[in-house]
């Protein structure tokens, strides 16, 4: 090991393919002296980025997509064969294979209406039931084919329809009503018919017609076989009690719940899992933890914190409302009109309140009772609403235990609940909100009790003094893995020490993450080998040098437009009945853009064939990738647009002028592109795809992106071998500064440009800046 060095500051590069590092001598007062080393650290090709170089996206990706397709394969293979075992084994098929494949020449429908009424042979009937295991109809999960969905509505319509179809027919089961369909030669088989607001299904089969099929037919057929005993239906297709019941594995039926994502451990106790948003306890905390940090400033600049009973009183009004605007805060508390709330601006005119409470407690659902029930009674029902995943258990659930039915109970399955997880867990949440509500700040320096709310800081260091403060953490000789230290950033930890490191750990999601702060651990163990641990750390992270007056101005400008676009763009979904999400408020910018001033002009660009806003949410429109995204992994808003289907297809995988410039349609295809934003019409031309390699290959938003996240981690890495204070994050554009200063940009010539922060710039920025390169 060579000589420690007593004092030295490191200045770290962290990308997503390297590591650049220098290391500065210092003095006694903390300047730099001397340069004592430096260097850069490439990840090997198996390393870099952890993703695949074409496609831009995890190199487990395809396995993990093959390996779930084989799987379902699998087990639908396996369910069938059970099926089959236990068929054979009751005597309702033959044990040979080639008397087996005999019995399908038997019609299967007419058998299923024939075991209505008389009696079936024993192979008969067993060939009966495999097209029932085989055809055994939709059944929906909640959590996956919402109302959102894109085929739900249309699935629920054509079932709706088939139970009229049969009501009318007079038939007694589905089977009986397909035998008659197929005797008509008519279809038996779900098929979507017609385009756009015209498309449908002709019949759409639900489970739930299955098994009364199969209660049907097996009561009748008993009635004549007395070896249809009641153990037999319970191994082959249950009882409805058995079906809805915790014995769900039987043959015909069987279907696996959706595994259930780990959210990770609480970061204060880890043997808890960390909370769900929507949970009362959680909406609790978020509102106190917000009215905690609102300073009111008043005439002449000066600040203070909400008083304790203007805390109770606003945390009182937020629990009652889904949100409240800065002014009726006001108003609750008696301010005056010179005092402001510090987080009120143009871009933000409210607190959000209570949105669980003001969703299940709005009139269609529980309506006032909602409120009214304890916060344990609240708490069950949220969970069992984030948690079931069959609607048709959740709405009886509703009915017996809540005395809900009829459109309240629809409403309340349906509700849509804020997403996602805190990091902390419930039995954390409790003691948290609890402190919070009941004790008052103290003053660090003097000790006394001040009449104000206590923040999240304080509660956590009165509740959990070994864990009071994130950044101050044991000082470490070297660095762990990243895992035994981030604990509330990673996944699936099992603590278990018999496990792999990474099982026993977790880890962050993010391959690029992943490879970046384990590439981060090597070359600092390897530099404080040899000089010893750094007393300062210097991070670049991608982000906007500090903007002036003006440009601050001007951004804030352009982010409450943004901002109120996407609010009228929320109001517009909702009205639709669609739900608010990051692919649906997509997809109506993208619908916007093909004609802002009349919706009912707005057009596919490639075939020009109206783009209605019912279409917009149907499978027929598709949301593509103007240049090929598997060749510049361009995820951005400005390579994309919505086009139909087919057009889509017709485009493949190629740039817009190479797909359709040798067709009669390619001059009315560049010109409905005219109509388009500035940073999309370009992407019609011939030479498109060579400028984006040229100009705009290094400003990949994935990159950018992985890059800050990679740094922000870091920064919490690395405070654990260096005093956090001393761990300084910079932007990346104070590098693109220094450059220009120092005059490096006439030496580095062209590549001048792409030193800049482009994740902080607009597309028009983008283009701008392009154009100046040449």
């Amino acid at each position: 090991m060579a000589e420690q060095i007593s004092r030295y500051r490191l200045g770290l590069d962290v990308g997503t393919n390297s590591l650049g590092w220098c290391a500065l001598t210092l003095d006694d007062e903390g300047r730099p002296v001397g340069v004592l080393g430096s260097g850069v650290r490439i990840f090997s090709p198996n390393e870099e980025a952890g993703r695949d170089p074409q496609k831009g996206t995890s190199k487990a990706t395809d396995r993990r997509a093959a390996r779930a397709m084989r799987r379902n394969r699998d087990r639908r293979l396996l369910r069938k064969a059970d099926l089959m075992v236990l068929l054979v084994e009751h005597g309702l098929m033959p044990a040979e294979p080639a008397a087996r494949k005999a019995l399908e020449a038997l019609d299967p429908y007419e058998l299923r209406a024939r075991a209505l009424d008389e009696p079936l042979e024993p192979f008969e009937f067993g060939r009966a039931l495999f097209h029932l295991g085989q055809r055994r109809g939709f059944k929906s999960n909640r959590k996956t084919d919402g109302a959102d969905g894109e085929d739900s509505g249309k699935i629920e319509t054509a079932v709706e329809g088939l139970r009229a179809a049969m009501e009318a027919a007079g038939d007694r089961t589905v089977g009986e009503h397909l035998a008659r369909l197929h005797r008509e030669r008519k279809p038996v088989r779900a098929r979507l018919r017609g385009q756009g607001a015209k498309a449908h299904y002709d019949l759409y089969v639900s489970r739930a017609m299955v098994a009364e099929e199969f209660d049907r037919i097996w009561k009748a057929q008993a009635g004549f076989n007395p070896t249809l005993t009641d153990a037999t239906r319970n191994a082959i297709g249950g009882t409805p009690a058995l079906r809805e019941g915790e014995a769900k594995d039987v043959a015909l039926f069987r279907q696996r719940n959706l595994r259930e994502v780990d959210p990770g451990k609480c970061s204060l106790i880890p043997e808890d899992q960390r909370a769900p948003r929507a949970l009362p306890i959680a909406q609790r905390f978020r509102i106190l933890k917000e009215l905690a940090n609102i300073r009111l400033i008043e005439p002449g600049g000066r600040s203070r914190a909400l008083s304790l009973s203007e805390r109770d009183k606003l945390y009182a009004l937020l629990l009652r409302h889904k949100s409240c605007s800065f002014a009726k805060l006001g108003t609750a508390i008696g301010l005056d009109g010179g005092t402001r709330f510090n987080l009120a601006d143009d871009k933000r005119g409210k607190l959000l309140g209570d949105e669980t409470a003001a969703r299940l407690g709005a009139k269609k659902a529980f309506g006032p009772d909602w409120r009214a029930l304890p916060v344990a009674r609240q708490t069950e029902i949220v969970e069992r609403l984030l948690g079931e995943q069959d609607e048709a258990g959740l709405l009886a659930w509703l009915g017996e235990d809540c005395e809900l039915t009829g459109d309240p109970a629809h409403d309340v399955a349906r509700a849509a609940l804020p997403d996602g997880h805190l990091r902390y867990g419930r039995q954390a949440l409790a003691q948290l909100v609890e402190i919070m509500t009941s004790e008052s700040k103290v003053d660090r320096e003097t000790g006394e009790i001040l009449d104000e709310p206590l923040d999240e800081y304080d509660a956590v260091a009165r509740l959990f003094p070994e864990r009071k403060d994130q950044y101050q953490r044991d000082r470490l000789p070297k660095l762990p893995y990243y895992g035994a230290v981030l604990r509330d950033q990673v996944m699936g930890d099992s603590r278990d020490p018999r496990d792999p490191r990474e099982a026993q750990f977790g880890r962050v999601s993010n391959p690029t993450v992943h490879i970046g702060l384990n590439q981060l651990r090597a070359l600092i163990n390897a530099l404080i080998d040899e000089y010893g641990p750094p007393a300062q750390l210097v991070i670049e992270l991608t982000r906007a040098l500090k903007l002036s007056t003006e440009a601050k101005q001007r951004l804030k400008r352009h982010q409450k437009t943004e901002q109120e676009a996407n609010e009228r763009r929320r109001a517009e979904l909702r009205s639709v009945g669609q739900t608010v999400t990051g692919d649906n408020l997509l997809r109506l910018r993208l619908w916007e853009e093909l004609n802002v001033e009349d919706s009912a002009a707005r057009a596919c660009v490639f075939t020009g064939r109206p783009i209605s806003l019912h279409q917009l949410f149907s499978s027929e429109v598709e949301i593509e990738h103007l240049l090929p995204f598997s060749r510049t992994l361009d995820n951005s808003a400005a390579n994309k647009t919505v086009c139909f289907r087919d057009a889509n297809r017709a485009k493949a995988n190629e740039p817009p002028f190479k797909a359709f410039n040798h067709t009669p349609d390619w001059e009315a295809i560049h010109a409905r592109a005219q109509s388009l934003p500035p940073n999309k019409r370009w992407r019609f031309d011939e030479e498109a795809m060579a400028r984006f390699e040229s100009e705009e290959r290094d400003f990949i938003q994935r990159q950018l992106t992985d890059t800050a996240y990679l740094a922000r981690l870091a920064k919490a890495y690395l405070g654990h071998i260096c005093e956090p204070r001393n761990v300084i994050v910079t932007p990346g554009r104070l590098t693109a500064l220094l450059r220009g200063k120092w005059g490096l940009n006439r030496i580095l010539e062209g590549d001048n440009i792409r030193a800049l922060d482009f994740d902080s710039l607009a597309d028009a920025d983008h283009e701008k800046l392009a154009k100046n390169r040449d």
